[in-house]
């Protein structure tokens, strides 16, 4: 274990392929480590699509997008931008993504309805 008590996840890996060696014969590491990563890569893919959609991966869970915390992460964006501790070009990205997700679900600041 390294630091607080956080295992890496190499260990975790090599600890299943050692308990579960029925599942893991013929497999080489990185064969086990390309299985187990594949529906997280998905996810990362669909998310830097930049479309907030829920996206729902079979057997790990459904990863849904709350827009009253996508509205709460603009206001914060936008109070760190005002303070310099946000790049333009990385605050006018992530204003634009969040801003074309509220034209696309129909919703305005201090709407109540639930999108």
């Amino acid at each position: 274990m390294s630091r607080a008590g956080i295992v890496k996840s190499s260990k975790i890996l090599e600890d299943f392929i050692d308990e579960n060696p029925e599942l893991c014969r013929g497999l080489k590491y990185e064969d086990v480590r390309d299985i187990c990563y594949t529906p997280y890569n998905v996810l990362r893919k669909e998310m830097s699509k930049g479309d907030l959609k829920s996206v729902s991966i079979k057997y790990v869970g459904k990863f849904i997008v709350y827009t009253g915390k996508v509205a709460g992460i603009l206001r914060h964006l936008t109070k760190r931008f005002k303070l310099n501790k946000v790049e333009h070009k990385s605050y006018f990205k992530q204003k634009e993504l969040i801003e074309n997700y509220f034209k696309r679900i129909g919703y305005e600041e201090g709407d109540t309805k639930k999108h």
